[in-house]
């Protein structure tokens, strides 16, 4: 079971705060910031780096997450690379007011700077996924994010998720919607999910992978006596 958090989102927003709070009004103000202003948000070197795309022009930081040091630093140390380095925000998806006041310089209702930031977001995951059925969560942790969203093959299947529970039932039931296997890694605790908390137990077949040469079972050893333990949890009187 795959989960993807994108702690950019909530260090975007912090950031977009921040510049309201020290009275930025249009794009020209953004080349005025220090990096004083930036404490508490961005970290020194991310800081320094937004701060130059500022003064290389105001549309470089907003093409070019990465160069402004706002991308995820595990992305850098994996890969070597980041999504953000050829982003481009998703205009055609925005809604009118939105761009109408951007257009005019005024700055954006909450309703709209949620869409924009939800959009974007959701953008810049779309080339950062797995080809597995994920979910994935946009926030610092799963649980403390507030929008999830669930993909197959690279594919969002499903952006408009605002729990965990809802997330991982139609993770859970995209399994049987499209008649994919389980993982190898995630078996059991699909399995899990699904004979102890959704009830299908049927008395023949698995929808584990099947591996050649390994011994099969109709349900695992493992849950069988997970299962075994719960009982005599729920009944502590044995003979």
């Amino acid at each position: 079971m795959r989960w993807h958090c994108h702690p950019s989102v909530k260090t975007t927003e912090s950031l977009l705060q921040r510049l309201h709070e020290i009275g930025v009004e249009c794009k020209d103000d953004l080349t005025l910031i220090k990096i004083e202003d930036l404490e508490g948000i961005l970290r020194p070197i991310q800081g320094r780096k937004l701060l130059q795309a500022f003064i290389a022009g105001p549309s470089a930081a907003v093409e070019s997450p990465c160069r402004a040091g706002l991308c995820r630093s595990h992305e850098m140390e994996t890969s070597g690379t980041c999504v953000g380095d050829e982003f481009q925000i998703p205009w055609h998806k925005m809604p009118p007011a939105l761009i109408q006041a951007l257009t005019d310089q005024k700055r954006p209702t909450p309703l709209l700077r949620k869409k924009m930031k939800t959009e974007t977001a959701s953008s810049i995951v779309k080339g950062d996924l797995p080809s597995t059925l994920c979910i994935v969560a946009l926030g610092e942790t799963v649980l403390t994010a507030g929008h999830f969203m669930v993909a197959v093959d690279q594919i969002i299947v499903n952006d408009h998720l605002h729990s965990p529970l809802t997330a991982l039932s139609f993770f859970f039931a995209t399994y049987y919607v499209l008649n994919i296997q389980y993982p190898h890694t995630a078996t059991l605790a699909l399995e899990f999910i699904q004979r102890c908390l959704v009830g299908i137990n049927p008395e023949r077949g698995s929808k584990k992978e099947q591996k050649r040469g390994k011994k099969s079972y109709n349900t695992h050893p493992r849950i069988l006596r997970l299962l075994s333990d719960l009982r005599d949890f729920e009944t502590p009187w044995k003979l």
